[in-house]
């Protein structure tokens, strides 16, 4: 299977970072409301029945191709691209869409010292990794333990930095390995992106 971080699509014509093989890309893709006819007020924080199937599909029109866990911002919401297999995949509000399609969650193994790496075309920072409140998804098994504060050996969230990439420049966030008490643990990673705050969701793997 193609490098989930070298997805193409009209936000992202060129290839991501560099990735060693224990790193997963994830693609935070920016759609800004104006660009589907929503005034920057209109799309503050909407759902889906406010801002209508018309608009969300002019969304996924323009974005095109993403991986399910890649992230797409829009109307200050996070949303992932996916739909049943056969059809053609749209975008899909946080949370419900990874209780429908659990595949859109970053599962990050803690045995193969797997790390993540969030990218984008604009700017973002990670303000926090914390415990998140979603844990009713029955395709997850909640451990029975205290989860960490962060599943990071470093309580700071990944710092973002500028790495240059085919001439241009590319805003990205590399985690740490998760540590063995994050097993079976769900977490919110929250970020800052516009002034907007957008938490999505990563669980983590067996140690």
């Amino acid at each position: 299977m193609e490098n989930p971080s070298k997805a193409v699509n009209a936000h992202n014509v060129e290839d991501g970072p560099d990735l060693s093989d224990e790193e997963l890309g994830v693609h935070i893709i920016y759609v800004a409301d104006e660009d589907c006819g929503l005034g920057p007020a209109q799309g503050a924080g909407l759902g889906a029945a406010a801002i209508g199937t018309a608009t969300l599909s002019q969304v996924s029109a323009l974005v095109q191709q993403a991986w399910p866990t890649d992230i797409v911002v829009f109307g200050g919401e996070p949303w992932h691209m996916a739909s049943p297999p056969g059809h053609k995949k749209l975008v899909r509000q946080h949370p419900q869409v990874h209780r429908d399609f659990p595949e859109t969650v970053l599962i990050i193994s803690i045995k193969k010292q797997q790390r993540a790496v969030w990218w984008s075309e604009k700017d973002f920072t990670i303000t926090s990794v914390r415990p998140s409140a979603h844990t009713d998804n029955p395709f997850f098994r909640e451990a029975d333990t205290v989860a960490p504060r962060s599943p990071f050996a470093t309580p700071e969230p990944p710092p973002t930095r500028t790495e240059r990439v085919n001439g241009r420049d590319l805003y990205v966030a590399r985690s740490s390995s998760p540590v063995p008490a994050a097993a079976y643990h769900m977490y919110k990673i929250e970020f800052t992106m516009e002034g907007r705050t957008i938490d999505p969701d990563m669980y983590c793997g067996a140690p």
